[in-house]
Formats: C-alpha cells, structure tokens, sequence
C-alpha cells in the first residue's frame, strides 16, 4: 500500500491448496495490479520472471522504489526493466521530481530512449548510419529511406513490456501505466490498472465488480 507504510503483496494466480499437490499450469500467468482505496494505492504482482523468452519464478515480487512515494510493478523483459529503473531514478536524483505524474513521465521517457538507440542499433548501424539525420542526408532513393524509416519504427516497439507507476504525493493517491515509448495513461479516475498476461482477467474481475476509487 502506499500512503501508508508500504507492503508489497504478493498475488498468486494459482495458491496452492490446503492439501495435496500443486495443479500443473498450462500456460504462466504473470499479472501486476493496482488500485486506489483512499488514501492508499493497494499493489500485488506475481513472481514469474521473463528474461528473453525464458520464464521462471523466483522469491521476489516485481516491485522497485522508485522514490520515497512511488514504485513501479514491472511485467516483461526484467533485465529491460531494471535498466529503465536505473536510468529513471537518475532522471529523478537530476531534476528532484516527486509528483507522481512527472516521475511516470520520466520512466516513459526513458523507455523511449531506450527504444531509439536499439532501433538505431538494429537497423542504422549495420548499414553504417549514424543517426536519422545521417539517414536523411543521404542520397538514397526515397523508397529505400522510406524502407528503413518504418524498420526503424517496428524495432522500436518491438518490447513487449507493460510498467504500472503507483504512488501517492500532495494531490493524493495514483496510478499510471507505462507501455509506449514516450506514453503513458493516467488511471485514477478508473482507480484501478493492471500489466502482464494476466491483465484482462485481473481488469475484468474490477470491472464485474463495479468497482470504483473510494
């Protein structure tokens, strides 16, 4: 919870019975939510880690400080999303934000850095260029620059990792997910949100639920 003393609950899609072996799953679930109960933004995550296309579990929710008020519940790829970490705690030491919608912004926006350099390291460098204005100043046949553009464009979402920023600052309680390069969804007057595989059944249990930001 935050606003209060933080605790991380840990949510486990299949709990293991009172008796008996656990079931076998047929596919991983990984889901992280969250969910504004005023004054307090409650937070849960699985523990299945993604690394590359490997997935397995370990002792350790997926929740990182990012500030005193504000952590981010982290789905996909978690050696990107430590690096997004990293990088977004420095942004933060640098400028001294702690409105929540500015600390997002700033994760956002080390995605999006992210995203460009491995697009350019994927698609310019191999063919010796530098940067898009490089591309752009060279004289190549438009359909060949037009070509590498949109190369450019699918190597930059080609992450598929979802990030929930939850805190709480002087406005009260938030929520934002983070799963563009550079964008961001404020989700506070939904008062819930959810990342990860498992997201549509987490979201839709809120939604049948009726449920709403006390």
């Amino acid at each position: 919870m935050l606003g209060a003393p933080l605790r991380r609950i840990l949510f486990r899609p299949n709990p293991k019975p009172i008796s008996g072996r656990l079931p076998e799953r047929n596919l991983p679930v990984t889901v992280c939510i969250g969910a504004i109960s005023h004054p307090m933004v409650i937070i849960a995550t699985d523990r299945m880690i993604t690394s590359s296309d490997i997935q397995f579990e370990q002792q350790q929710p997926k929740i990182f400080q990012l500030t005193n008020n504000c952590v981010a519940l982290v789905s996909g790829d978690l050696a990107l999303q430590a690096e997004l970490v990293d990088e977004t705690r420095w942004r933060l030491t640098q400028s001294g934000v702690k409105r929540i919608k500015e600390i997002t912004a700033a994760f956002a926006d080390a995605y999006a850095a992210y995203c460009e350099r491995k697009a350019a390291a994927e698609v310019l460098k191999p063919l010796g260029v530098i940067s898009v204005e490089d591309l752009l100043r060279r004289k190549w046949p438009a359909e060949v620059v037009s070509k590498i553009l949109h190369q450019l464009r699918q190597a930059s979402y080609d992450d598929n990792v979802g990030t929930i920023i939850a805190g709480t600052d002087e406005y009260g309680p938030h929520l934002s997910v983070v799963e563009r390069p550079g964008t961001y969804s404020i989700q506070d007057r939904i008062g819930f949100s959810s990342v990860g595989i498992g997201r549509r059944h987490a979201e839709s249990q809120f939604m049948l639920a009726g449920y709403t930001p006390a």
